[in-house]
């Protein structure tokens, strides 16, 4: 799954993370890849985004 933002801020960053456990939870036996798209990333969103393995794409 996957989030497109021009801009990204932590609490942004936690409401995706918070739909891609969504997603993992409700789909245990499925693969759940996640990547948030953002134009200028933060150095706070890529290291929380790196700690619960969402790849992100600038």
């Amino acid at each position: 799954m996957f989030e497109v933002k021009s801009y990204c801020d932590m609490e942004m960053a936690e409401r995706f993370a918070d739909k891609v456990g969504l997603v993992r939870h409700l789909h245990p036996d499925k693969r759940v890849d996640a990547a948030l798209i953002v134009l200028e990333p933060f150095p706070e969103v890529l290291n929380f985004c790196r700690e619960n393995q969402i790849a992100v794409v600038s």
